[in-house]
């Protein structure tokens, strides 16, 4: 690496663990459908709580 610090560089761990996520989400979802599925109605609601309290945010 080019960098002199030994902290890595945060964009690319974010990468890492975001396409980790992305690999480890369909059996973990299969494992644990009920809470995805309050996850995403909790999600849900808070998106039209926003949407309701500023129409003007898409």
């Amino acid at each position: 690496m080019g960098y002199s610090s030994k902290q890595p560089d945060p964009a690319k761990a974010l990468q890492a663990v975001i396409e980790e996520a992305d690999r480890l989400r369909p059996a973990a979802k299969a494992k644990n459908q009920g809470l995805f599925q309050r996850i995403e109605r909790v999600l849900a609601r808070e998106q039209t709580i926003r949407i309701t309290a500023d129409p003007h945010q898409s």
